[in-house]
């Protein structure tokens, strides 16, 4: 009895490793290191790194986060990057190649991943709002007209900026027709625009899984420059606010000096 051969599938044996695989691969070591430093800088370094700065003791958040970086941070990506080098597997099998128990550490992995884009999709479906309305601005307090103004005018988000008035009444719909918040089920707290741009997101996300690694490289090399363009941008322009304030900016911000708010009266006050 003759038995027909299997059909042969190509293999390919990763630099360094010893296991050979048709898993995907990356075009070359540069377009790797490019995706991984893509992967690395995201709106969380532009916006809420520097938010947290601020907030909790400037230079002494930034030198724990320095030291966190080369104990955890660093170490653990190095480990992960190798170990998914050697087994040439995902974080479940990689874990598993180890020790089998282990496996559901690469599966909490994943799942953790799941969790932060469920975070970051949301993210990024509001600032696509915010791309296609920042030209005019209609969050601005000149501009800010909304059909819930009226009753914002006696609510007691009055106080706040329009700006933050904005984003909760016409970009995630979070308060009512008379600023009034969203009681949990109500079935009008939901934002139309919000979960479009949302939907594009994870369309968007699911096409490069897809697609595999060309489309990552091709994303990476395309959005890279732009984290420091705006990295860049926003560096000029805090040196321009901080000349305006004759270089005490930086010292508010570093925590070095106290900064000043409104108080009640109007008068600056301190904390």
């Amino acid at each position: 009895m003759q038995v027909e051969p299997k059909a042969l599938v190509a293999v390919a044996k990763a630099p360094g490793s010893d296991i050979e695989t048709d898993r995907p691969r990356w075009m070359n070591r540069w377009t790797f290191l490019i995706a991984t430093v893509s992967a690395a800088i995201g709106i969380g370094n532009v916006v809420r790194f520097p938010y947290l700065t601020f907030k909790h003791g400037g230079s002494t958040f930034i030198w724990t986060y320095v030291y966190a970086l080369f104990v955890i941070g660093i170490p653990m990506l190095i480990l992960e990057l190798t170990l998914g080098q050697k087994m040439q597997k995902g974080s479940a099998g990689s874990m598993r190649g180890i020790v089998p128990r282990l496996a559901g550490i690469g599966y909490v992995a994943s799942f953790s991943g799941f969790v932060t884009a469920l975070t970051y999709n949301i993210i990024l479906g509001i600032s696509i709002i915010y791309l296609f309305t920042a030209s005019s601005q209609p969050y601005s307090a000149a501009n800010f007209n909304s059909s819930r103004n009226i009753g914002c005018q006696t609510a007691e988000i009055m106080q706040k900026p329009s700006e933050e008035i904005y984003l909760f009444t016409e970009v995630v719909n979070l308060y009512g027709e008379y600023c009034d918040v969203y009681q949990s089920g109500d079935p009008g707290a939901f934002s139309m625009p919000l979960f479009w741009s949302n939907a594009f997101c994870w369309f968007f996300c699911c096409l490069i899984m897809v697609v595999g690694p060309r489309a990552i490289e091709i994303k990476a090399i395309l959005t890279l420059p732009l984290r420091f363009i705006f990295i860049i941008v926003f560096v000029v322009n805090y040196m321009g606010l901080n000349n305006k304030e004759s270089g005490d900016a930086i010292g508010w911000y570093l925590n070095g000096d106290q900064f000043p708010l409104p108080s009640a009266e109007g008068e600056a006050t301190t904390f």
